[in-house]
């Protein structure tokens, strides 16, 4: 099943973006700001948790984007949802919102999805960085059969040679560690 899904995302050229946010205007902001005019990444914009489900109940999405201020449902509530259902586990989930977090909240929201942003001056900028991130992570979901070999860049090998890797984000050198 897991090499289906692979097999699945690396052939479609497409990418596709749930995002969940009550606000009518903050939906259409953040369809305009992924989306944009590439036509590489459709993001499908609902206002509720439950309409969230009937979304991921009929397609797959690469990632999701959550408001954690719902109607009826919480966005907290319908990512414990998300995380003991099989099917939508892996999907991940970047939570945008304006909300403060307490201490408990944040820890909790930090346990159940990639990455939390609070919304600033700064932030749609972030939020960009990480939906690209999360839609285009192809090598990192490859199977190991698929992978490129360890030690080689574009068919150069790099045995015994060092490298000095930086990188502000922890987790793409973790995804070089495993490769």
């Amino acid at each position: 099943a897991v090499l289906r899904e692979l097999s699945s995302f690396i052939e479609r050229s497409v990418r596709s973006l749930l995002s969940v946010a009550d606000d009518d205007d903050q939906r259409n902001a953040l369809v305009e700001l992924v989306g944009g005019s590439a036509g590489d990444v459709e993001v499908t914009a609902v206002g509720s948790s439950d309409e969230a489900l009937a979304e991921l109940g009929t397609r797959q999405f690469d990632c999701m984007v959550l408001d954690l201020k719902l109607p009826e449902t919480s966005g907290f509530k319908l990512l414990e949802e998300l995380k003991k259902d099989e099917r939508h586990s892996r999907l991940p989930v970047i939570v945008y919102t304006g909300r403060e977090l307490v201490p408990e909240e944040d820890a909790a929201l930090r346990r159940l999805s990639e990455s939390v942003i609070i919304k600033d001056a700064m932030s749609p900028e972030r939020l960009i960085e990480e939906t690209n991130y999360f839609i285009n992570q192809v090598e990192a979901r490859l199977p190991a059969a698929k992978r490129p070999p360890a030690g080689t860049t574009n068919g150069t090998s790099l045995e015994g040679r060092r490298i000095l890797i930086t990188d502000d984000d922890t987790r793409n050198i973790f995804a070089l560690k495993s490769a």
